[in-house]
């Protein structure tokens, strides 16, 4: 049963990206995406996750960008002026 989507774009339009899935999961989305294909069935829910829950999007993005490694070495981080200057 195809998902019909209102954020469908032409391909043209969109970039290439590669994330790594389960074969498991991409069985399963494949299964359920039928003839209109799983790629699309992914943006869809993507598109639909991101519009229902805002609120938890952010929170889910902040959390992950604290848990990245700083990109800036120790020895070039310079401290912060004194209030007293």
């Amino acid at each position: 049963m195809p998902v019909r989507s209102r954020y469908r774009k032409s391909t043209t339009e969109m970039e290439v990206t590669s994330i790594r899935l389960e074969r498991a999961l991409k069985d399963k989305l494949k299964s359920l995406a039928g003839r209109q294909g799983y790629q699309a069935l992914i943006r869809k829910i993507l598109w639909d996750y991101v519009h229902q829950n805002p609120v938890i999007l952010c929170r889910s993005l902040l959390k992950a960008m604290c848990a990245l490694p700083s990109r800036r070495s120790p020895d070039k981080i310079k401290p912060a002026p004194s209030a007293a200057n």
